[in-house]
């Protein structure tokens, strides 16, 4: 059994399937990092997946990344290298790339553009960091499959912060 880890309740009815369970996190960690530890249960790899925020500039809305690890402030956990080079090879055209694990949702241009010249993160989640945590506490292998949800150059209107909750609808 696949553990996904997302974000909304909609990428959970996506990615849930034969061998998946999906958890969505409402863009709350703590929630999610909950949530993910009552599904442990026959777990046998955690994988987060659904949409991130582009901070590399050439990264168009859309472009799938496969993260090669995630990082933070204060943490980096390396994903599995076999399951990652399989994802690649499973997906034509998809990117890999340092995934920031973030706490808020990355709204400003500015903002992106300081995360990425800090660490060179190519993309922004909400839920990877919190299941590369889960799993190497656990010593599971770990993925990173995102896709571009808006670019490098987007400023978010604050209002999207309004469009999930925190059960991820």
């Amino acid at each position: 059994m696949i553990l996904a880890a997302v974000g909304m309740l909609k990428e959970a009815a996506l990615v849930a399937g034969p061998g998946v369970r999906a958890v969505a996190g409402g863009a709350r960690s703590d929630l999610l990092e909950q949530r993910l530890k009552a599904q442990l249960e026959g777990v046998e790899a955690i994988i987060s997946i659904g949409l991130g925020g582009g901070l590399d500039p050439a990264l168009i809305v859309g472009d799938i990344v496969v993260g090669t690890e995630v990082v933070r402030a204060r943490g980096r956990w390396v994903t599995d290298p076999a399951w990652t080079a399989r994802i690649l090879q499973a997906l034509p055209g998809a990117k890999p790339g340092v995934v920031y694990g973030s706490e808020d949702m990355v709204l400003h241009a500015l903002d992106k553009a300081k995360l990425r010249a800090r660490g060179g993160a190519v993309l922004a989640d909400m839920e990877s960091h919190v299941a590369a945590k889960i799993a190497a506490a656990r010593k599971l292998p770990f993925a990173v499959v995102r896709v571009v949800s808006d670019t490098a150059g987007m400023s978010l209107p604050t209002a999207v912060l309004a469009g999930i909750k925190p059960d991820g609808a």
